[in-house]
């Protein structure tokens, strides 16, 4: 829980603590998966490079001694950081291994998670085929994991974009409104980062419009992002917010990226938005 809030450092030092335990037990599928939930805190905060340092020795532990069922999870976290750093194809092709992985050993909460990051990922190229990995995640939801409140989390949120993706402001809002009800009333506990975006979502939907807002909600978004320290969600809101302004790419925002791996933001800074449409979407979330 403390890793959905703001308390990195401390989630990070349980984490550790956890892993030396499970060492302590010789329990390998605890070390593996305390080892690749510190990596996802890592990513979520925008720290790629560190997370996929971090993930190597859960990877291959996992494919030579892990039980069946903890097999997706290191997979996935590695398949979703090489995703948000850029590397659509590979990214994909990852996240399908992982899905036969997780149907085998009917980990159906690994499933549900897999499809709606397939259907984040797919949006950059391919929108029906985000559609149906959305559909997928919902209906394990619905069949297996009616508890999986942060899960149906992301597939709202994902649908939300969807519309955005569509043109679709009417249907964007509508979604939104629906994320937000379900953050208030289904997920335990205070969790700002959901809160966050979905004024990502609202602030990028008044920069598709033309709202002359769009800047100011921009800037707020980016500020409690760096607030939070999700560092690659900041990111990624500075260059939608330079997408506004227009002029010359910032020098430091585009040495960040580079420095950082952040794929999808440099080359939008880098090509200035040529070949691109007005949709730019929402990956490192």
């Amino acid at each position: 829980m403390k890793g959905m809030t703001d308390e990195e450092a401390g989630a990070l030092r349980e984490y550790a603590r956890a892993r030396r335990l499970f060492d302590e037990l010789h329990d390998i599928d605890g070390r593996i998966a305390a080892r690749a939930f510190a990596a996802d805190l890592l990513r979520s905060r925008g720290r790629y490079r560190q997370a996929l340092g971090m993930l190597e020795e859960a990877l291959s532990d996992g494919a030579l001694f892990a039980r069946s069922y903890y097999k997706p999870w290191p997979r996935f976290y590695h398949a979703i950081t090489i995703a948000s750093m850029g590397a659509l194809d590979k990214g994909l092709a990852e996240l399908e291994q992982t899905q036969a992985l997780a149907q085998t050993a009917r980990n159906w909460q690994a499933v549900a998670w897999v499809a709606a990051l397939r259907a984040c990922f797919e949006r950059a190229r391919d929108l029906p085929a985000a559609h149906a990995a959305l559909q997928a995640a919902e209906q394990t939801i619905r069949d297996h994991g009616r508890r999986l409140t942060l899960a149906q989390a992301r597939v709202l949120f994902e649908y939300a974009e969807l519309a955005r993706a569509h043109g679709d402001a009417a249907q964007t809002r509508r979604r939104v409104r629906r994320l937000r009800d379900h953050i208030a009333s289904e997920v335990p506990g205070r969790v700002p980062y959901l809160v966050a975006h979905a004024d990502a979502i609202e602030a990028e939907l008044a920069r598709d419009l033309g709202d002359p807002r769009a800047a100011a909600l921009l800037a707020a978004v980016a500020a409690e992002y760096r607030r939070q320290g999700a560092a690659a969600c900041e990111a990624r809101m500075a260059t939608s917010l330079w997408l506004v302004v227009g002029s010359r790419p910032p020098r430091r925002l585009v040495s960040r990226c580079q420095r950082e791996g952040y794929g999808f933001e440099l080359q939008r800074l880098q090509r200035s938005g040529i070949g691109h449409g007005r949709y730019y979407p929402l990956h490192v979330l």
